[in-house]
This record gives C-alpha cells, sequence and structure tokens, in this order.
C-alpha cells in the first residue's frame, strides 16, 4: 500500500514515464527502484481503488492523468487513474495503521486530492 506519511525532506519520488496515448498523455508512476503503481480497481471493501507498487509492466490500472493548472495553486497537481476514473486521495485520519494510503475514489478534487509537483 502507498501512503502519505513521509515529512518533506524524506519525501518519496516516482518516475514518471509519459506515454503517448491516442488523444492524452498519460504516465505510469514508478517506484524508484521498484514496480509500477497500480490502483486495485473492483477490490472488494474499503481496500477499492488502493494504490500499490506491484507491478512489472503498465497496464489500464498503472495509467494516471497528472493535471497540474494554476488554479491549484503554485505546483499542486491532482491525480487521475484512468483504471477508476477517480482523483487519488490521501486518507487522512484514517483509522489504525491506513492513515495515509493513498485510493484513487475521489471523484471531486479537495484539499486531500491534491499533491505537490516539483521537477516539473
Amino acid at each position: 500500500m502507498l501512503r502519505a506519511r513521509a515529512d518533506y525532506n524524506n519525501a518519496n519520488t516516482f518516475t514518471m514515464c509519459t506515454i503517448d496515448g491516442t488523444t492524452n498523455i498519460w504516465v505510469g508512476l514508478k517506484v524508484v527502484g521498484g514496480s509500477y503503481v497500480t490502483a486495485e480497481v473492483n477490490h472488494p471493501g474499503a481496500m477499492d481503488g488502493m494504490l500499490r507498487a506491484r507491478s512489472s509492466t503498465v497496464g489500464s490500472w498503472e495509467q494516471f492523468d497528472i493535471l497540474c493548472a494554476s488554479s491549484n495553486g503554485p505546483d499542486l497537481c491532482d491525480i487521475r487513474s484512468r483504471g477508476t476514473g477517480h482523483y487519488v486521495t490521501t486518507e487522512v485520519n484514517y483509522p489504525g495503521g491506513d492513515d495515509g494510503m493513498l485510493r484513487a475514489r475521489s471523484s471531486t478534487v479537495g484539499s486531500w486530492e491534491q499533491f505537490y509537483a516539483e521537477g516539473m
């Protein structure tokens, strides 16, 4: 499971593998030194849409749109899963060990669905 819980100085990094789609540019997110990030599509229960670094290839569950707009504020972007059709959200104050879990489950963008993009 991917979680947003590192502080700024120890932030996790991903490699964005830009791929030219038929009408839009989308990316695969690869954990540095590891696997591609996947959104668990149609996973039962509360883990539906959970992001995990577990794939060795980029298929439909590993495709994401990175949407950066000046309306979001400086360096803020939204991430939308092409597999679920939803925005990635950070589960803030989620119970137990799942606090900070990243899931592609939101149909709207709020503060929990915005991420800093550096070096773009």
